[in-house]
């Protein structure tokens, strides 16, 4: 077809703010490109500058109000990327906001980081366990479980400690 890209494009989206975190956005930009080589970009994006009013995301995503607040410019963020003419949308936080709603809302494919991890782990063995960087997460990631019908499979959801957050 003419005009095609021939490498598809795929829009990772972090929900930390990525302009503080510049190590981290280079190491996921680098290990894509080492496991995909000219198979396919990945462009990583996060959230803005300004997001958690000088806080972690781990500190602040632990609270329901924020969470949907803050969380909710991911759905703005995948139909942006559909527009621009991404293949693929990941969201790449274990927090998985808005999955079942960001999927009802664009065509392109959508994956989480939480669901691909738990799938894996699952055709790799009967039982998976999972360890979240704190208590916070550790209780978003639960959900996730209970959401993708998984609990049977998971013999638990650990959180570090001390807690761990990202910078």
């Amino acid at each position: 077809m003419p005009g095609k890209r021939s490498t598809p494009r795929i829009w990772h989206q972090s929900v930390n703010e990525l302009d503080h975190l510049e190590v981290y956005k280079r190491a996921l930009e680098a290990h894509a490109a080492e496991i995909l080589g000219d198979d396919a970009e990945v462009v990583v994006h996060g959230l803005p500058s300004g997001s958690y009013a000088g806080a972690s995301a781990t500190a602040v995503l632990g609270n329901a109000f924020a969470y949907h607040r803050i969380l909710s410019r991911v759905i703005d963020n995948a139909i942006a990327a559909e527009r621009q003419g991404y293949d693929a949308f990941v969201i790449g936080s274990f927090s998985e906001p808005f999955l079942r709603e960001i999927r009802s809302a664009v065509d392109i494919p959508v994956a989480s980081l939480t669901e691909s991890g738990l799938l894996v782990g699952c055709s790799l063995g009967s039982y998976v366990a999972l360890i979240s960087n704190a208590p916070a997460v550790q209780w978003m990631t639960k959900v996730a479980v209970d959401k993708h019908k998984l609990a049977a499979r998971v013999l638990e959801v650990a959180a570090m400690d001390p807690p761990l957050d990202e910078p």
